[in-house]
């Protein structure tokens, strides 16, 4: 979910990241996520117990099924919850990141960042197909920021969703990634920034 403060500021409004619907009016003096948690699930709101997401209004949490029905169960082995391709542009590794980013996949984040690492230029993670960010993974490019910038690269993102705006800037971290609409717009910089 989105917060966002009200023209007054007296308050925040509360929006889904999935459909956009707005719960408004949540006093701001409420700091503790606890509090606030507790206010906004007797509102119908469901997810994660953690600030950070993922979290539905009841309007999307009643549509998501209980059970998949078995036609599904079988398209769901076919295709992967998360994967990832590695290709090189102009010198830059180009990484592209289909499925939610979070502790079930963080290992194979880890591993595809740090094999992307090892090369001689930048490396650009395109997230256009990745909805959601949890700590873990945010740990995860912290950690690969880290190594690129002991070599003087970077870690730059590519169409990053709104929530993982919100997340980078909740976290503070939203100036430490050089941040794109699209993947070969940081291509681009990469090539004029040089490795």
């Amino acid at each position: 979910m989105t917060a966002l403060p009200t023209k007054d500021r007296e308050g925040i409004n509360l929006i889904c990241d999935q459909c956009g619907q707005q719960l408004p009016g949540i006093s701001s003096t409420l700091r503790n996520w606890d509090v606030v948690w507790a206010l906004v699930s007797k509102h119908g709101w469901v997810g994660s117990p953690l600030a950070i997401g993922p979290h539905q209004c009841p309007r999307c949490s009643s549509a998501v099924p209980v059970g998949p029905p078995a036609e599904h169960i079988e398209e769901a082995a076919r295709n992967p919850r998360w994967n990832a391709s590695t290709r090189l542009v102009r010198g830059v590794a180009v990484i592209e990141l289909h499925g939610d980013l979070d502790v079930l996949v963080a290992d194979s984040l880890r591993e595809v960042l740090a094999a992307a690492c090892q090369g001689d230029g930048h490396v650009v993670l395109d997230l256009a197909d990745v909805r959601l960010i949890d700590s873990t993974a945010l740990g995860v490019l912290v950690r690969a920021h880290q190594v690129l910038k002991r070599k003087g690269r970077r870690l730059c993102l590519a169409a990053p969703s709104r929530f993982i705006i919100v997340a980078l800037r909740t976290m503070r971290l939203h100036p430490v990634f050089p941040i794109f609409d699209n993947h070969e717009q940081a291509v681009d910089w990469a090539t004029v920034n040089g490795r």
